[in-house]
Formats: structure tokens, sequence, C-alpha cells
């Protein structure tokens, strides 16, 4: 049992089974040191210093949490129960950054040297830049090293840390775990931000951890609805969007588990204000950047072979308009189904600004019929509703239909033979940066990184769902 009483529980939590703990006493010294830990961190004591037949009962413990809250606090607090308390020969503290390992040095030297308990057993500190390290008299050291490109040779200790453990490779862990295993006390511990694109390692960890796992302690703090809630469906998470949840301070106290203590909202919102969307949802909400989140949910060899510069649609034309949540792109695009079978898709036009989207319709409109002119009305296009609703067969499509508008143009592009599109450089820019933000109930929307415009791919989705689900027959069809 942990000695942590009332207190956010981590979002994700997995521990071994254990017979005691350390963990208490590893907390009295770091209270002795002024550096007391928190019931979170206390927690992760508990399964840090827990034995099981008289070994770690957690070979690997992995420490997941938003920024300032959790990580480079507990990483001290356990480095001195490893260096301190436990006397290990060896311990090495190794970060993505020299400047991140040394700030780790200085913060840990500065504790030592404050304390005349722990001053006392320091035989040496060594403070080169990049080889910095803490030796104590008779057993006990602890080595602050950056990790190299070319692997983990030199990160082996009888303990070791690995901060900043998002820029993991396979790599460092593949000449690290083999020798940690070979030590009868080994253990590896991880902390880390939640994971960007390429941290295929701290994936593979968070996984294990959610789903449980023998020898591994695992502890995250995050968002259970990433990209959820937001009052448009395609928020770009600026600043000034209103309505977005990176916003919505009642989630924030769900998830930052030193919010109200060492942390307060205002200095949440700072960070909210000083910080890209995409980090701050990252580094503060524990939104993971995984992969199909940020771009490659279209397969483009077969959007490559869909083309067809000659493709002519039947006149059962849908028209759509998309409008980037910024306001500063816009896109038109129609859709129709041919004679063969295929969904004839285009881009009429990609443009700046807005000012010019309801001429351009007006204009065409004035041309010829559509069978459906529609937009998302749940995203920034839908403030052209007003404007539009008058025009003949216009549809407002919900946030289910547009979800089916998503998901059905990727199952053209997948399908052979059922997609022709007329190439457009704007709308191949587009689809390669497309990618998908999933939903609890697992449909999802296009998505991409903060500031990507996606206004084309929404358009031909949205244009191709409105021709495809418009009424078969349709009085148009005796004008037409």
């Amino acid at each position: 049992m942990s000695v942590a009483t009332s207190f956010l529980q981590p979002t994700w939590m997995t521990v071994p089974d254990w017979d005691y703990t350390l963990g208490p006493e590893v907390g009295e010294l770091c209270s002795a040191a002024g550096f007391a830990p928190d019931a979170p961190q206390q927690l992760i004591l508990d399964a840090t210093f827990a034995i099981k037949d008289g070994r770690p009962a957690a070979f690997e413990v992995v420490i997941i949490g938003p920024r300032q809250n959790l990580k480079t606090g507990a990483l001290k607090q356990i480095d001195l129960g490893f260096t301190f308390l436990l006397q290990m020969p060896l311990v090495v503290w190794s970060a993505h950054e020299v400047s991140t390992s040394t700030a780790s040095f200085r913060e840990l030297t500065e504790m030592v040297e404050t304390h005349d308990f722990l001053a006392r057993q320091v035989k040496r500190l060594y403070r080169p830049e990049g080889r910095e390290r803490i030796e104590l008299h008779g057993s006990g050291e602890v080595r602050f090293k950056a990790r190299t490109k070319s692997g983990g040779r030199g990160l082996t200790g009888d303990k070791t840390i690995l901060d900043e453990a998002f820029a993991l490779k396979a790599s460092h862990l593949g000449a690290l775990l083999p020798i940690m295993l070979t030590k009868p006390h080994g253990q590896v511990v991880y902390a880390s931000s939640a994971g960007m694109i390429d941290s295929a390692v701290l994936r593979s960890l968070r996984d294990r951890g959610r789903r449980g796992d023998a020898r591994l302690a695992y502890f995250e703090y995050g968002d259970t609805r990433p990209n959820e809630g937001c009052a448009l469906v395609d928020c770009d998470h600026a600043v000034t969007r209103e309505g977005c949840v990176l916003d919505d301070r009642e989630r924030w106290w769900q998830i930052l588990p030193a919010l109200g203590t060492r942390v307060t909202e205002e200095s949440v919102a700072d960070l909210r204000r000083s910080m890209p969307p995409d980090e701050f949802a990252r580094e503060v909400m524990g939104w993971w950047d995984d992969p199909g989140t940020a771009g490659g949910v279209f397969n483009l060899a077969r959007w490559a072979a869909r083309q067809d510069p000659a493709t002519t649609p039947s006149k059962r034309l849908a028209l759509a308009v998309h409008i980037t949540p910024d306001r500063a792109w816009s896109s038109v695009a129609a859709a129709a189904p041919r004679a063969d079978g295929r969904m004839h898709v285009e881009l009429l036009k990609h443009d700046r600004g807005t000012a010019w989207v309801l001429p351009f319709v007006r204009a065409r409109l004035e041309k010829r019929r559509y069978v459906a002119v529609g937009i998302a009305g749940g995203m920034a296009a839908g403030t052209l509703a007003t404007e539009l609703e008058r025009l003949p067969n216009f549809k407002t499509l919900n946030a289910t239909e547009v979800r089916r508008a998503c998901a059905g143009l990727f199952d053209l592009v997948e399908a052979e033979g059922q997609l022709a599109v007329r190439p457009h450089p704007d709308l191949d820019a587009a689809i390669e940066l497309t990618g998908k933000k999933a939903g609890q109930s697992g449909e999802w929307v296009f998505a991409a990184k903060p500031g990507v415009d996606l206004s084309p791919s929404y358009a031909i989705a949205l244009a191709a769902h409105l021709a495809r689900t418009a009424p078969r027959y349709n009085v148009l069809d005796s004008i037409l």
C-alpha cells in the first residue's frame, strides 16, 4: 500500500505486486532535504522502491506527466533515494540535451550543499559540463550524461534514469537493457511529457503501461479526450479560438496533479498564451502526437492513382464550402457521380480569406443548378449559413455527417475504381498533410498540425458526401 493519501490519481496507472517498500523512508529523506514529495510523487516513490522476492518489484518505472507538475521533482527524489539511501555504486542520469542533464546536476547539487547531512556524505563534486558527477565517501556515485545519437553506451548503471524519454531511440535501449537485466538490483526509470510523432520507444512504453505489465510501474497524467469538446469541430486550438478545450479550466483540474499547490490556474493560463498550441496540448494537456494526427491518413500512391485530368462529372453536381478555423483560407469544391460509377471530385477554388466565397458560389449557381450546396455547420464555414441557406438545396452538415464525409473520402481513395480526382496542386498539398483525430466512439475527422490548411481536403470530402446522399429522384432531375 502507498502512504499517499487523497490526491489526483494518475489518469493511467499500473504497478506490480510487492512484499514491502522503502518509499516512505525515501520520502522522509527528501523531506529532511527540504524537498518533501507530494502525494503523487510519494505514490511513485512507493512503487519505485518496492521489493518483491528480494529484488526491485519494478524493473522499469515510467513517469509521463505535464510540464511543471511532476516529472523532474520525482526524478530528483528517486535519485536521492538511489544515491544517499541505498548508496548504489553507480546511478546514471541521462537526458536528451546536455543543458538538461547539467541543470539536473546543478539542482541536485544545490540541495546537497545546503543540507549538512547530505554534504557530509559527499567526497567530490565533479563539475565539467557534460561530465558532471557526485561521488560519495565509500559507495555511491551518480553521473549526469547527455545521450548520444550513436546509442546507449555509457548509460548503464546499477540504476539508470532516462529523462526526456520522448527522444529515446531503439539504439539507446538496445545497448542498455540487456546489460541492466544482468544486474540483480537494476532498474530503469523513464520520465517524459507526452510523446511526439517520432517517439516510438516512449509510445511502446505507453502501450505496455496502459494495458499492464508484470515488471513495469506506470504513471501517466493526461487528457482522456484529446481533441474533443471544442466549439469548432476542426478547431486549430489557437489562443484566440473561442470554445477551445485547451482553455477549459475544469479539464485542467482533471489533468494537472500539482494544480492548486505548486501550480496555479494563472500560471497555466500564462503557458497557454506563450506556447504554440500543439506544444501546450502535448506538454500541459498530455495530448500525444500519434502517427495519423499530424498527417499521413491517405496513402499517397493510391491518391496519385486516382488522378484523372480528363474526368467529367454527371449533371448531379454537389457543391461544398469549407473555411479554416482562423478564416485565413477558404475552399469550394464540387463532386458528382460519373456514368461509370466513379465519384468525380474537383477543387473549384482555393484562396485566402473569406470575402470571395459568397460571390464565387452565387456566380456558380447562376450558371447551373446543383443537387446540393453544403457546409459543415459546426465549423468556421457555419458563419456563412445565414447567407447560404436561401440558396436552393442548401444543407448544413452536422458533426456525424462530417465524420462520415471524412471516412467516405478515405474509403473512396482506398478502393479501386471508385474515385476520379481532377488534379490540383493545392488539393494534393492538403491531402499529403491530412491526418485524423478520433473521438471516443472511434469515428474521426480530418486533423493536422496547427497552421496547416485542410480546407481543400474537407471541401472535396463534404462535396462527395453531398453528392452521394442527395435524393436520387430530385425535382431538379427533370430540369437538368
